[in-house]
């Protein structure tokens, strides 16, 4: 029996058989890192669906054969509605932003190590990172990603061990851009870390309303909420585990990565 499989709007995936007008049959939600494509749909793993109309499965990508040529269909990680679910190698990710708020900017304080919580709805690689300067001098910024511990002392989260790191040199306003590796699972908070060092810069900023996530107020009486981590640094520590950390509130460097597709 041939059965023609697709999206609804809601995120399902419903199925209809091909001798029927109606006969429609609807499954549960498929979440990514839940399929079980043999046990549930017994699609076939192959990359290249050999005759019309198959529907084959591959890292997590729902083809079909149309006659002529292989389509993607839907892609499963895709199912959950959180912010950049499509991946584009066309497209930037701005790390820790959930809307669509203009970017602002910021002035940021020589030596001082921003770190900004981020948690992602779906696993992303990033292959390169971009900054955008309106200071036309010669700058040596530092970034790089924080794993997250749970500190006993402070009773809080807070950065823990350096991932990944890379330098950028500023000479003059504009956009820079540089090899960013890193693998980030979804659902984990982790940290992005700024730092520019000997003197300001002013770089492109994600404003508080457009951060998911926010760190909290640090009062009862406080009317702004708390949007990172900072601390005084000349280069990025291997761990900041046990370290002083102040709570920070306003505008963040805005991050820029590119996924590794």
């Amino acid at each position: 029996m041939t059965r023609l499989i697709g999206l609804t709007n809601n995120g399902h995936l419903e199925t209809t058989s091909a001798e029927y007008d109606s006969g429609l049959i609807s499954i549960p939600t498929l979440r990514s890192g839940k399929f079980e494509a043999t046990n549930v749909l017994n699609l076939p793993h192959n990359i290249s669906p050999a005759n019309p109309y198959d529907i084959t499965i591959l890292n997590g990508r729902l083809n079909f054969h149309d006659g002529t040529t292989i389509r993607t269909v839907a892609n499963l990680e895709d199912l959950n509605p959180v912010s950049y679910i499509r991946k584009d190698a066309n497209t930037y990710i701005a790390l820790g932003a959930c809307s669509s708020v203009d970017i602002a900017t910021i002035s940021t304080i020589a030596n001082r190590l921003y770190l900004t919580p981020i948690v992602l709805g779906r696993n992303v690689t990033t292959s390169t990172v971009s900054i955008y300067t309106t200071t036309a001098a010669a700058r040596t910024i530092y970034i790089g990603m924080y794993s997250t511990y749970y500190d006993t002392v402070r009773r809080r989260e807070a950065p823990s061990s350096l991932i990944t790191s890379t330098t950028i040199s500023t000479t003059g306003s504009g956009t820079y851009t540089t090899t960013f590796v890193s693998n980030l699972s979804r659902g984990t908070l982790y940290w992005a870390a700024f730092l520019c060092i000997s003197s300001s810069i002013t770089v492109a900023a994600l404003v508080p309303t457009a951060l998911s996530c926010i760190m909290n107020s640090t009062s009862p009486s406080a009317t702004t909420f708390a949007t990172h981590f900072y601390a005084t640094a000349t280069s990025l520590p291997n761990s900041l585990a046990n370290a002083l950390l102040s709570y920070g509130t306003g505008n963040v460097p805005a991050l820029f990565v590119q996924e590794a597709l």
